[in-house]
């Protein structure tokens, strides 16, 4: 236990007029009297009382800290870290510091012993109220409310909502994303003091693992402001918090339980074996064979929290399982039982009669403003690691395409959630490192090209329509769903397009080389490349 000399200082106020000498910062573990003897040891780290400059003089040569106390002078001495003059006599002085030692130092131990039998965290805050001042909260990854000074409460609108819910609600967080909060949480290190969001100036003490933040702990300065003793004061409580932290959210199990480590494992391929994996199954109820798909969700620091996340997306996709894995979300799909479960899992056609998983990410994505890829659908869970990588391919194009404003109408059925299985022409552009160029200069690359740039000049669509044809198997009924047309005027477009640019959609090989090259095409705009 120590008082630092901001500490030091504060509880000095009532004695008389306070002078420091001292730009440091230092702790003190004890407070001793100095009576002047030799004789007398003295103890390192205590900081002695004297009523005399000569004393003040002679500890200050043995690098020694004092603190002076002359109930007459009013001038302070610049041997002693502070002063105190003018007011109370030393003997008053010492016992109402020895006082302010001894009230700190309970206080400490009672919460370090809080801490060693892992009691509530409401129970440290109960205790805390006369040190913390202000109101002060404590929240996990996800936002909810864990513990706050219930004695300290306040009129801000932001703490106001925290309690009334729980949780931070969905209006506070896009206030933190609009100042960028959650990136700052999860990398500076230290206090976060801003008054940017609250009614009130806040100091935020983030405690850290590997990827984000664990909890978080807020000062809401509605009482007194975050002067340097009461952030000393702060970061004493803090230091317990973080002993709380480090032990429930350590850095190699982020969310904590079996289920996640399996799949950290199954997709890091640190289960090589068959048999390794199916007793894994077993243990974390997780069938080996099913109908399985992989998703991934970035989180960037600047985002919502991936706890807060996770929670949201658990509740959406069970019974699918959710885990944190490095810096994103992934989720192990088998929620299907059919075989004719849809390979990109358009908007109704799930065959259980059910909401689509994506549907219910799509919906999810758009909330938090961030993007999900889907791995290719897969049957045994060994070849998980292939699907999690094609779900971070995908991932990775849709984010990219979308920062780039470019509309890929046919490649995927969402705009926040993208099948790898449609966006496996943009893998191998990207893989070749521009060797598409010869693919994209054949008869049907340039007439797509030059269709492309005909559409830019004209305001027509006759690509896109093209695009849809092909996809479309060339069937009128579903192509004119698509393009919002009568089915009757397909085959007048189509004609008109084959007379113009000189081609067959009736030749096979040509049918596949157009279609390759309009997947080229729009991997090339995703790239933010000209034709």
């Amino acid at each position: 236990m120590s008082l630092t000399l901001n500490i030091v200082e504060h509880e000095l106020q009532p004695y008389g007029h306070v002078h420091r000498s001292c730009a440091e910062n230092p702790s003190f573990s004890n407070l001793r009297l100095y009576v002047g003897s030799s004789e007398v040891a003295i103890h390192e780290g205590s900081l002695y009382l004297v009523s005399r400059r000569e004393s003040a003089s002679t500890l200050a040569k043995q690098g020694i800290s004092c603190l002076y106390v002359n109930a007459v002078d009013d001038e302070p001495c610049e041997d002693a870290v502070i002063s105190v003059t003018g007011g109370k006599s030393p003997l008053v002085v010492l016992d109402g510091l020895l006082n302010s030692f001894y009230r700190f130092a309970t206080w400490e131990r009672e919460l370090d012993h809080l801490v060693v039998t892992q009691a509530p965290s409401q129970e440290m805050f109960d205790i805390s109220t006369e040190f913390l001042e202000n109101n002060v909260i404590l929240v996990d990854p996800a936002l909810k409310l864990l513990a706050y000074t219930r004695d300290n409460l306040c009129d801000d609108p932001v703490f106001i909502e925290l309690v009334k819910h729980g949780y931070h609600t969905e209006k506070n967080i896009r206030k933190f994303k609009l100042h960028k909060r959650f990136g700052v949480w999860a990398k500076q290190e230290g206090f976060i003091i801003n008054d940017e969001i609250c009614k009130y100036r806040n100091v935020v003490l983030s405690f850290k693992t590997t990827h984000s933040f664990s909890l978080i702990l807020v000062m809401t300065c509605n009482i007194s402001e975050p002067e340097p003793y009461l952030l000393d004061t702060f970061a004493m409580f803090g230091k317990r918090i973080g002993e709380i932290a480090r032990r429930e959210y350590p850095d190699d199990k982020p969310s904590g339980n079996a289920t996640d480590t399996f799949i950290h494992d199954l997709i890091s391929g640190n289960i090589m074996s068959e048999e390794a994996v199916r007793n894994r199954c077993k243990y974390v109820d997780i069938p080996f064979e099913a109908y399985f798909c992989m998703f991934y969700i970035e989180t960037p620091p600047e985002s919502a929290p991936a706890a807060r996340l996770l929670a949201d997306v658990s509740s959406a996709v069970v019974p699918a399982r959710a885990a944190i894995v490095r810096s994103g979300i992934v989720i192990l799909c088998f929620n299907c039982e059919s075989p004719r479960c849809s390979l990109h899992c358009s908007e109704g056609t799930c065959p259980m009669g059910k909401a689509s998983i994506s549907w219910k990410l799509e919906n999810l994505m758009e909330r938090y403003g961030l993007f999900c890829g889907r791995g290719s659908k897969f049957t045994q869970l060994t070849d998980a690691e292939v699907a999690y990588r094609q779900a971070r391919a995908a991932c990775a194009f849709g984010k990219r395409a979308h920062e780039k404003n470019v509309t890929t109408p046919l490649i995927h059925d969402w705009e926040r959630v993208l099948s790898f299985d449609k966006f496996a022409i943009d893998y191998l552009v990207e893989e070749c490192r521009g060797g598409d160029g010869l693919v994209r200069a054949t008869f049907a690359g340039r007439v797509i090209e030059a269709m492309v740039k005909r559409d830019e000049e004209t305001g027509t669509d006759d690509f896109k329509f093209l695009f849809e044809y092909l996809i479309g198997e060339r069937r009128p009924s579903l192509v004119a769903e698509r393009m919002h047309m009568h089915r009757n005027n397909v085959k007048y477009r189509i004609d008109h397009i084959e007379e113009r640019y000189g081609i067959d959609t009736n030749d096979p090989t040509l049918r596949l080389a157009l279609l390759l090259s309009c997947f080229l095409h729009e991997a090339a705009a995703a790239r933010g490349e000209d034709s």
